[in-house]
């Protein structure tokens, strides 16, 4: 009885294995394809890219800073609004 478990478990994890292999090569095909993609990017088109995503990242860090320093010259502190916002949750 024993031993008819263990070969069906054996057989079982024979086509578990049969049947991660193919996927593991697709996900491998499928990471080489999105790597080749990126490697046909041209330098000025990347810096270009990374030029917008900084002026992006500028613009909402200033507006952030700006928002904060019109909440604490309107008196409102960040435990004001927590506490004016409980009922609303």
């Amino acid at each position: 009885m024993t031993i008819a478990f263990i070969i069906i478990s054996f057989v079982l994890m024979l086509l578990s294995f049969l049947l991660v292999i193919p996927s593991y090569s697709y996900v491998v095909k499928l990471q080489k394809e999105v790597v080749m993609i990126f490697l046909h990017i041209n330098m000025f088109k990347i810096k270009s890219m990374f030029n917008a995503a900084e002026s992006f990242m500028n613009k909402l860090q200033t507006q952030e800073e700006e928002d904060i320093s019109e909440d604490s010259h309107n008196g409102l502190s960040s435990d004001d609004e927590d506490k004016s916002l409980k009922g609303f949750k």
